[in-house]
């Protein structure tokens, strides 16, 4: 009976994925394979990318968002040789899922994602596993999990202080190695006590664990919590702190690619030590790649860390410094970042380089007739010599350094309060390269509040953040006289002169104070900043966990000119409120999650442009129905653009729409055309977006142990202006993974995508028609994967088939193994062919040395 039930769940999967044969897929010439482990709840999630060729590609992205928000965050990937890799903050991730794409940055200025078609609207999901809120009900304050003491030392406390109104706390039974010892606990103010020496219970040296199981008022088990710890002599535990302990690992890799006819070989090396001593702790990571030339920011990778317990870090190289997100998000600072973190006051530092320059690339001197012939030449070019003619020599821009200090003083844990202070400053060296324009200048700065009660059950986190910019600072600082002059320069009457002369007395008192954090001249930005704050961002966020429900509540505000160089990517001249919930249903068994935001721009109120209004929903359930039924997401969520334009007083009848500009010479036609104002033409906006997901994976045997998953996302976007910019997106993957009695893994997975874009037709005068053309992208992929493991494990060999048909055709053949040559030596190979259609085929074949320390 058991076998017919695992059957029938199998295949109604297996049939609903295939019956959807208009499905998702992840298809991309520059991308292989996407590597995720299985996420949990605020555990750092490391994202890896295997990539099909490297040649063209300079930089890839990592655009990320948690759910029910609809802004990315985005993270620059390492990328070593083929594959790029990068870590989702363990914040970020949370249930239901994290969605995310890859941007890839190409050789010529030209980028491409992953997923190919409209990412934004269809991300990658990743579900994400939800940490039982029950857990925080219990906390084994000693031992602490994985803490290894001595036998003398052992005493076991276990805090019920947040345990629920529901439970029984005089029937909590503790186990001790799976041994009931409750009537040897004590129960006291919220805490069970229990010695193992007060009863002479002997336990041996090694690995123990605790359990503890609370009941509920009516006698039924309500949570069952256990953790693990270790057992060792006092000598033994005093020598291992006293000693050095140390691990690591070191990787050597030569590889050769052969994309269409252009051969490329690439080397690289790769050392990762960790270690303790006493009270430090230690490390060091180093990445080294022949991709690191003159003409790309580094590709090296170095960095040295120092710790001492939980008080003092130490970061030397290439460090990734960790402040409130309107500061700084992802950037990476070459030089020192540390921290001192004492409870009552900590201090946060990172002081570096954030882009080393790259000189530009000059072009040959140039001769013109004169100065005006010179001007008329739009290229970028530096002044040479006047002789006969005027000489100046073009460039394509280099890129300048830039320096990067940021002080975080902060006052409090973090654990029920915390208040600090952020202060930014980035800095082009002007001098650090000859050819280049526009060398910049920003400062920033602001605070940010933590409150938290309740064991964190209710948290409220502000952040405020100021900043101003140069865009350029070639001339250095302007002069009191300087800023008269720029005012005056258009003044044509008595009064003019006037108005300028008080208008540069406003921005000279500003100069005043403005120059104690950066270059002043009139490329600052905002020139006036206490005009409307227009760099004024501020975030409030307060998440509330109670009664099974995790309510989140974020009202932001970031005005136009906000930018910070700690966080490039953040979205401006926007504001709005986010709301969400998570709810838990029959016992943890189903989670629902809902969330609403709705958000605007245009917040100085430009009346050039309109305000548009952005509203967006997202809603889920997941059931965990049990270890023999599959586990199951559905959601549903739709996203708005709509700004007040009407451009129905301008249409007459079902005459064509015209852009007014677009009608210059065309007076004898012009009836025939409903003519609208290019501004309120470019600027119209109303459209909606309605998307469905589902999601299933089930894990059971069935001769062997077997893993299937099926996903299906469908989103249809309806514009409803003239330019009728539809999409529609229908996507479906399924996998099956199984694993043999013999040293046997196999994959199976079929992926298809279903992909239209509609625009409106336009005539031969560039009117938009009522009718519209219709353009498809479609592609399917199959895909086997074996692993084969031989020699008591110490040789692994595998293979991979994957054609994909349709728009997007190749057939891709990986092979490879991987040998354990002797104890802590391995030896990797691989070699992938990539067939395509009408072109040579590519291949790529790689070697790698690891020895393990």
């Amino acid at each position: 009976m058991k076998r017919i039930h695992h059957v029938a769940v199998l295949s109604s999967i297996l049939l609903t994925s295939l019956f959807c044969s208009l499905t998702f897929g992840q298809v991309s010439k520059y991308v292989m394979e996407v590597k995720v482990p299985p996420a949990s709840e605020q555990t750092p999630l490391s994202i890896s990318v295997e990539i099909a060729q490297n040649i063209q590609v300079q930089r890839v992205l990592l655009e990320y968002r948690q759910f029910g928000e609809t802004e990315y965050k985005e993270l620059e990937m390492l990328l070593s040789g083929r594959t790029a890799v990068a870590t989702i903050p363990g914040k970020t991730v949370t249930p239901p899922y994290v969605e995310y794409f890859i941007k890839f940055q190409l050789a010529g200025n030209e980028e491409t994602t992953f997923p190919l078609e409209n990412p934004e609207v269809n991300p990658i999901k990743i579900a994400v596993k939800g940490v039982d809120p029950k857990d925080a009900e219990i906390s084994f304050l000693s031992p602490e999990p994985g803490e290894t003491l001595s036998a003398e030392d052992l005493a076991v406390a276990v805090s019920l202080m947040f345990a629920s109104d529901a439970v029984d706390k005089q029937r909590t039974r503790i186990y001790l190695d799976g041994s009931d010892v409750t009537k040897e606990a004590l129960l006291s103010d919220d805490v069970v006590l229990y010695s193992p020496k007060n009863f002479n219970k002997p336990l041996s040296l090694g690995e123990h664990s605790i359990k503890i199981e609370l009941v509920d008022t009516k006698g039924r088990i309500y949570h069952t919590k256990q953790m693990a710890f270790n057992l060792s002599t006092a000598a033994a535990i005093e020598e291992e702190k006293s000693s050095l302990q140390y691990m690591g690992n070191a990787q050597v890799e030569l590889r050769n690619e052969k994309v269409d006819v252009t051969n490329t070989a690439y080397q690289r090396a790769d050392v990762r030590f960790n270690g303790t001593y006493k009270f430090l702790a230690f490390g060091y990571d180093m990445h080294l790649t022949n991709e690191n030339t003159p003409e790309r920011q580094p590709q090296n990778r170095f960095l040295a860390t120092v710790q001492a317990e939980d008080y003092a870090k130490v970061q030397i190289g290439d460090a990734y410094p960790s402040f409130p997100s309107l500061f700084i998000s992802g950037k990476r600072v070459r030089g020192v970042t540390g921290a001192l973190t004492l409870g009552f006051f900590n201090v946060d530092v990172s002081y570096g380089q954030t882009e080393r320059f790259i000189e530009g690339v000059t072009k040959g001197l140039t001769a013109y007739k004169d100065s005006s012939a010179a001007a008329q030449d739009d290229r970028d070019k530096k002044y040479v010599r006047t002789d006969t003619s005027v000489w100046y020599m073009p460039y394509d821009r280099g890129t300048y350094s830039r320096k990067f200090l940021a002080v975080r003083p902060s006052f409090g844990s973090g654990e029920n309060f915390q208040w600090g202070f952020s202060y930014i400053r980035a800095t082009d060296d002007t001098n650090s390269i000859q050819y280049g324009n526009y060398p910049a200048d920003n400062f920033v700065a602001g605070t940010d509040l933590l409150i938290a009660l309740d064991n964190q059950r209710f948290k409220w986190i502000t952040q405020v953040a100021f900043s101003l910019e140069n865009t350029n600072i070639l001339g250095g600082n302007y002069s009191d006289q300087d800023f008269k002059d720029y005012k005056l320069a258009n003044a044509k009457t008595a009064a003019d002169s006037a108005q300028g002369l008080q208008d540069a007395q406003d921005l000279i008192d500003l100069a005043k104070l403005g120059r104690n954090f950066l270059v002043v001249n009139p490329n600052m930005s905002p020139l006036n900043p206490t005009e409307g704050f227009p760099s004024l961002a501020f975030e409030s966020e307060l998440t509330l966990n109670y009664f099974n429900n995790y309510v989140r509540a974020v009202v932001f505000r970031r005005g136009k000119n906000y930018k910070s160089y700690g966080n490039e990517f953040v979205q401006t001249d926007i504001a709005g409120v986010n709301l969400s919930d998570r709810i838990r249903l029959f016992n943890n068994k189903v989670m629902t999650s809902l969330s609403y935001e709705s958000k605007w721009n245009n917040l100085a109120h430009d009346n050039s442009k309109p305000i548009t209004t952005f509203n967006t929903f997202n809603g889920s359930v997941t059931a965990y129905p049990g270890v023999s039924l599959p586990t199951i997401t559905v959601g549903y969520g739709f996203n708005t653009r709509k700004n007040p334009i009407d451009l129905s007083m301008y249409y007459s009848g079902n005459k064509p729409v015209i852009i007014d500009v677009d009608t210059i010479g065309l007076s004898s036609i012009i009836n025939k055309y409903s003519v609208v104002p290019s501004s309120d033409g470019t600027n119209t906006a109303d459209e909606v977006t309605n998307r469905v997901f589902v999601a299933t994976n089930y894990d059971f045997i069935f001769g062997a142990r077997h893993s299937v998953s099926a996903t299906l996302s469908l989103a249809n976007k309806k514009d409803n202006t003239f330019y009728k910019r539809d999409q529609d997106n229908l996507n479906v993957s399924t996998a099956l993974t199984t694993t043999y009695r013999i040293p046997l893994q196999t994959t199976l997975s079929f992926i298809v995508s279903h992909n239209a874009t509609y625009a409106a037709l336009q005539d031969s005068v560039r009117g938009y028609l009522p009718t519209t053309q219709k353009g498809t992208f479609d592609y399917q992929t199959i895909s086997f994967n074996a692993r084969y493991r031989f020699l008591n494990d110490r040789l692994s060999v595998l293979a991979t088939l994957a054609p994909s048909f349709g728009d997007f055709k190749r057939f891709m053949i990986q092979t490879g193994f991987d040998f354990q040559v002797m104890e802590n030596h391995y030896l990797v190979g691989e070699l992938d062919v990539i067939q395509n259609p009408g072109k040579e085929n590519d291949v790529i074949a790689s070697m790698m040395y690891r020895l393990n320390f």
